[in-house]
């Protein structure tokens, strides 16, 4: 069913080339706005979830380190972007949440990525960018299924 390590090694190394390089290019992009791809994954959440969420568990949704949460959360509000209020039930808890300024900039930014998001998959044919969706997918569950085997075997985490 799958293929011989010496084809998965070279093609391994071509598939992380193109990550990097995607990345890069994420990188080039946000310039325009000074932030880090970070940010970005955190202006993403907080548009989708409007009622905001405690640092912790938003660096959990977004697969960073809470260190590095933090640091995200203090620069967007240092620019206006956010505000952190007490939790309901806990004050020293925090809830965090876009300001309406952030709300704008978060609508502006990620309208833009998405427009070249959405050019890049246009470039593609409808069965090339089905099968890059259908691929993707089947890599990431495969991943995932090495990654449970190896924790069911003691040698994970």
């Amino acid at each position: 069913m799958g293929v011989d390590r010496t084809y998965a090694i070279r093609q391994h190394r071509r598939f992380m080339d193109s990550w990097f390089k995607l990345d890069r290019n994420y990188c080039r992009l946000l310039k325009r706005w000074d932030i880090s791809i970070n940010t970005l994954w955190v202006l993403e959440h907080l548009q989708r979830h409007p009622e905001g969420g405690e640092p912790a568990v938003l660096a959990d949704q977004v697969n960073m380190l809470r260190q590095t949460m933090t640091l995200t959360l203090d620069q967007l509000e240092k620019r206006g972007y956010l505000c952190r209020t007490p939790h309901k039930t806990d004050r020293r808890r925090k809830i965090v949440t876009l300001t309406p300024a952030g709300q704008a900039f978060a609508a502006e930014v990620l309208d833009v990525v998405t427009g070249f998001e959405l050019a890049a998959m246009e470039a593609l044919t409808g069965e090339e960018l089905e099968a890059l969706v259908e691929n993707s997918v089947k890599y990431q569950e495969a991943f995932e299924k090495s990654l449970e085997s190896e924790s069911k075997n003691g040698s994970g985490e």
